[in-house]
């Protein structure tokens, strides 16, 4: 039982340190480092909701 409490714990705090970062375009290019969200067109453009 603490073994399974301590693995879920463990779990828990570590699972906000993983970061994801998404690249939406057409090249198959990587996303930039920095960026959450990296999002790259030359023909499109991006409404950002308020």
């Amino acid at each position: 039982m603490k073994l399974t409490t301590g693995i879920l714990l463990l779990f828990f705090l570590t699972i906000g340190r993983v970061n994801a970062q998404v690249a939406i375009n057409t090249d198959g290019s990587a996303p930039e480092n920095s960026a959450m969200m990296d999002v790259k067109s030359t023909t499109k453009s991006f409404l950002c909701p308020e």
